[in-house]
């Protein structure tokens, strides 16, 4: 399974020195996501990662960016799904988040992988809880042909629990910037570790 990390929606300390570090130790999938952050924000966060993880990098907003950096990709959420046609024309990786089954069998558009969330009750947002049934959600992956990737209380040990779910990847936010900034690379390669055993 892929590995796709989150990044924190609020300002890290030395958040670039972390990430060139994750993408050193083996970090090949990351979603820019900084709400609050206007284009220069997120252009001087861009340019202080090295330019060579510059194509790992897949950005929630100011898709303009994309072009301009050579990134990864563009994610669209509830906010920009709906001009999503303005960018069919690129050839650059979508993605796009979902919350329910029934919002990924509505989508009509092709995507790289559709991100499922919340998988399980959420680690950033206390009160997000999973209402997914997962007798039934395992049924209906095992059967489904889309990529997906789960979000959503993923740790080490919920991904244990979903190994047989024909999943493409899981995405980790809240388990790898809840921890201590001393420990996020012990918990990444915990993650890497854990779907290594898997594969």
């Amino acid at each position: 399974m892929e590995l796709v990390i989150i990044s924190a929606p609020n300002r890290i300390k030395n958040e670039h020195l972390i990430l060139n570090k994750l993408f050193k130790s083996g970090m090949d999938i990351f979603h820019l996501r900084k709400p609050d952050w206007d284009i220069n924000e997120i252009k001087n966060l861009i340019e202080s990662i090295d330019n060579k993880f510059h194509n790992k990098i897949v950005i929630h907003s100011h898709y303009e960016l994309c072009k301009i950096y050579n990134l990864k990709g563009i994610h669209f959420t509830e906010k920009t799904k709906a001009c999503v046609n303005k960018y069919s024309e690129w050839s650059v990786q979508k993605t796009i988040s979902v919350h329910s089954i029934k919002e990924v069998t509505e989508i009509k558009e092709k995507y790289d992988y559709i991100l499922l969330s919340p998988f399980f009750d959420s680690i950033s947002k206390d009160s997000y809880k999973s209402k997914f049934n997962h007798k039934e959600l395992e049924l209906w992956l095992k059967t489904s042909k889309l990529n997906i990737v789960a979000l959503g209380g993923i740790t080490p040990q919920n991904i244990k629990k979903i190994y047989n779910y024909n999943l493409l990847g899981v995405a980790v936010l809240g388990y790898l910037w809840k921890s201590n900034i001393e420990n996020i690379n012990q918990a990444f390669y915990e993650l890497k570790h854990c779907l290594l055993k898997e594969q």
